[in-house]
């Protein structure tokens, strides 16, 4: 499964995809004019300059064609125009692939989020910019 826990069972994704909508940034990655990767998140924090992550996700006949370095590509060139200075997400900690994928894009493990994903736990991760 793509996810630990399937987002629509953490969250309603009618009321997140309207979150995103007026607050967030979204980018996607479409093959033969389907979506098959998203990334979204918030980096319109002007005050603390930190943007956040929330759902990075590649459908997994799509995975390990680089489209998740890409759209974090497309996401921190945005936040380097608004000025972000951090970037900070969670990940599951036995999520492997991502974990080194994040790391490869210049994210480091900061802290584990004890029972973040129900019982599971997670990392959070995070890339200082420059």
């Amino acid at each position: 499964s793509l996810f630990p826990i399937k987002l629509s069972d953490k969250t309603d994704l009618t009321t997140l995809s309207e979150k995103f909508t007026s607050l967030g940034t979204v980018f996607s990655i479409s093959e033969n004019e389907d979506i098959v990767g998203l990334i979204a998140g918030y980096n319109n924090d002007d005050v603390n300059l930190k943007a956040y992550i929330s759902v990075l996700a590649i459908l997994p006949e799509y995975q390990g064609k680089g489209y998740a370095s890409k759209l974090l590509s497309d996401f921190t060139e945005d936040c380097k125009k608004k000025k972000i200075k951090r970037i900070e997400l969670f990940t599951h900690k036995t999520n492997k692939n991502a974990i080194n994928m994040y790391k490869k894009n210049g994210f480091k493990v900061a802290s584990i989020r004890k029972n973040y994903y129900g019982s599971k736990d997670a990392y959070l991760m995070i890339r200082e910019m420059m």
